[in-house]
């Protein structure tokens, strides 16, 4: 759940408003292989803004989201069980926060 934290905090800091994942650009059953692609998207993100070319920033971040959550179900979790997950892992977070963890 850390992944789609740091995931959803760079399209904060980018100032990305559309959060909504969009149709896999391949379909790919092999965790690894998506896994990497994901990561290559996230490195293509990161040279992207720093060669200054941030006009596409907020296509590369929405097909970072939509690759990770693509992940996730080829690990068998639907967007549900990952939205969930978030959610309690959040709450643990905040709680550890608060109590100077």
């Amino acid at each position: 759940m850390d992944c789609l934290h740091f995931i959803l905090s760079i399209g904060l800091e980018l100032n990305i408003t559309e959060k909504q994942p969009l149709k896999p650009k391949f379909p790919n059953n092999d965790v690894t292989k998506q896994f990497i692609y994901v990561m290559d998207k996230v490195t293509g993100l990161y040279k992207n803004i720093k060669l200054s070319f941030g006009n596409n920033k907020d296509q590369i971040w929405q097909r970072i989201f939509s690759e990770f959550v693509r992940l996730g179900e080829s690990m068998g979790f639907s967007w549900n069980e990952v939205e969930q997950a978030y959610f309690a892992k959040n709450k643990v977070n905040h709680e550890r926060q608060a109590n100077g963890y």
